[in-house]
């Protein structure tokens, strides 16, 4: 009779389940109420809605000393790791110009390299990896998915496999990740379902409205389906912030104060309009002062889809709660009731 082979396991790192009670650590706030330590998180915006400038700013703030972000403590000292796959030399030395850099922000300018580099692939992944291992790295930016891994189809669950993975491994280093990506048309992330699996958060950046007097435009923060492991969840003050780029930064912006301004801005624009105005040209007018970008389907309901964020903040004062509210107000606009106007002691005109 032959004798049965014995053969060694291999090392795949069982622990006992005491293990891992041990060698728990704490995850402290890397931005309070965004972000923490060993956090993944998928940040997603339209084109040019600032996605990459607001990941670079954020990943500067906590580089350096200032201990606070857009009116939000963060941490200081951390080792950044910035991979873009987009932005030309010059435009980063804009970007440099325009937000600061710090020493302790590392810079992987995917267009700069003398090869092609696609994360999708498994030596471009393990490549990277090593680096982040190596240089002992507390926070990682991969910006974007689009121009970093070389899917064949964004909609397929199966493309997102090396992005779950390398966001897993980069977790398992240690590290909080911020994947930069883009949105569909409805405003949410593009893709399948199986995008956000190993995100421990999803978050937005949207448009904020623009001001007609200078063209400034401001953005807002819009927290997605998953919020976190760090036992905290999302900072209140986020449904508050408003924010734009400015030469000195990101500069927040009191958001009550842009608000009134933009409804001041708004009974303007629709009271200058024929007593025959069409609802494409209301609408128009609307988006003109909200930036909500209606595109060409310019419709009360395509504005409500685009803009009901807006039109809720006001809703206790001016007895907004849905489209049809948002649509009749639009048709007799008018101020709220007066002591929510005045709150911070403005006049209407």
């Amino acid at each position: 009779m032959m004798e049965r082979e014995i053969r060694r396991p291999s090392d795949l790192g069982i622990k006992p389940m005491n293990w891992f009670v041990d060698n728990r650590t704490e995850m402290n706030a890397i931005w309070d109420g965004f972000i923490s330590e060993g956090e993944t998180m998928l940040f997603y915006g339209a084109a040019g809605s600032g996605k990459s400038l607001f990941a670079y700013s954020l990943s500067v703030a906590i580089a350096g000393g200032s201990e606070s972000f857009l009116g939000q403590r963060c941490s200081s000292g951390k080792k950044v790791l910035y991979v873009d796959g987009e932005m030309s030399t010059n435009t980063v030395a804009a970007r440099v110009d325009s937000l600061g850099q710090h020493p302790n922000v590392d810079y992987l300018s995917v267009p700069n390299l003398s090869r092609a580099f696609d994360l999708s692939g498994t030596e471009d992944r393990e490549a990277l990896l090593l680096n982040v291992s190596a240089g002992g790295y507390d926070f990682v930016v991969i910006d974007n998915v689009r121009t970093l891994f070389g899917m064949a189809d964004e909609n397929h669950a199966q493309s997102w496999t090396s992005v779950n993975d390398l966001v897993v491994r980069l977790r398992a280093l240690g590290c909080a990740v911020i994947v930069i990506h883009h949105t569909n048309k409805g405003g949410e992330y593009s893709g399948s379902s199986n995008a956000i699996t190993v995100f421990d958060r999803t978050c937005c950046i949207e448009k904020n409205g623009t001001d007609i007097g200078t063209g400034k435009q401001y953005w807002r923060l819009s927290v997605g389906s998953k919020s976190g492991r760090d036992g905290r969840g999302w900072g209140d003050w986020i449904n508050e912030l408003s924010f734009s780029v400015g030469d000195e930064g990101l500069e927040q912006r009191d958001t009550h104060g842009l608000k009134v301004e933009q409804l001041e801005q708004l009974i303007r624009s629709l009271g200058s309009l024929d007593a025959n105005a069409q609802a494409r040209d209301k609408v128009d007018a609307v988006n003109r002062v909200l930036g909500c970008q209606v595109g060409d389907n310019r419709t009360f309901s395509n504005l409500w889809e685009h803009s009901k964020y807006w039109w809720l903040y006001w809703e206790d004062d001016l007895r907004i709660t849905g489209f049809a509210d948002m649509r009749a107000w639009i048709n007799s606009p008018c101020l709220p009731r007066v002591e929510a106007y005045d709150a911070d002691d403005r006049s209407p005109f």
